[in-house]
């Protein structure tokens, strides 16, 4: 049952009670009020616990923008381009005299059987499409500060879809997921989930998924998927943060 059936049903029971308070002995009736005080107590905590996991979710993207700030002020140390050593270096003649080379164009220099106007092209393009990534995540990540789900999810999709070998795709597929269970469509959130699960095994975003498919899994009424997938969780992932958050629900799940 999801949070907005749940709430509907206390504020009919609020009302339900509201009107019997009329109509019980005056004898009864501090027990009826403090039956009225402990629903209103639960609806308000049901609706601190939505904002409380909204503020969670913005906290954890306000982090990841934090981290890839500072990744971005340092030097590149690591980027896929070749080092050509010396021997690599073939040394062609171009022209055999000054005027020739007033008229013939320059050729190309060869290293090993790659071209390098090629391998320049070639390592531009992929640092422009690091580029388109890197907006379209950040796009997304301001729609949801915004409380745009639908766009955001659109965002975080558009960019697995175009760039699924992205560092980034595994955390925008688990942004996706968060967009629809911050909307309580848990089915759909619980498809993104998994998929984060099962693409990107992994990668950092793994664990933090798995944690959510078990949140979903309760939230649909599935009790003992929800504690399998806990279980799980700790087995798989340890050491995650997300392994401690699931430990504690296990704990408190055997205590109630």
């Amino acid at each position: 049952m999801n949070n907005k059936i749940k709430l509907t049903m206390i504020a009919v029971t609020i009302t339900a009670l509201s009107y019997g308070c009329a109509t019980v002995p005056v004898a009864e009736r501090p027990l009826v009020e403090k039956n009225f005080e402990l629903v209103e107590l639960k609806q308000s905590l049901a609706e601190t616990n939505m904002m409380v996991e909204e503020l969670n979710n913005k906290f954890m993207l306000l982090q990841e923008r934090v981290s890839e700030g500072e990744r971005a002020r340092l030097p590149i140390k690591s980027k896929k381009l070749r080092v050509f050593e010396p021997e690599d270096l073939k040394v062609v003649k171009l022209v055999d005299d000054e005027a020739e080379a007033e008229v013939s164009p320059p050729k190309k220099i060869v290293l090993g059987n790659k071209d390098l106007y090629s391998a320049t092209q070639d390592d531009s393009a992929g640092l422009y499409e690091e580029e388109i990534a890197e907006d379209i995540y950040l796009s997304g990540q301001d729609y949801f500060f915004s409380g745009d789900y639908e766009l955001a999810r659109s965002e975080f999709e558009r960019l697995v879809s175009k760039f699924p070998e992205h560092p980034l795709s595994d955390n925008a597929l688990y942004w996706a997921g968060e967009s629809y269970y911050s909307r309580q469509d848990y089915e759909s959130a619980l498809t993104f989930f998994e998929r984060v699960v099962k693409d990107y095994p992994r990668e950092n975003k793994a664990p933090d998924a798995m944690l959510k498919i078990s949140l979903c899994e309760t939230e649909l009424g599935r009790a003992e998927d929800a504690e399998k997938r806990l279980r799980e969780l700790i087995l798989k992932y340890p050491h995650s943060p997300a392994s401690l958050k699931a430990s504690k629900r296990l704990k408190s799940n055997s205590q109630n």
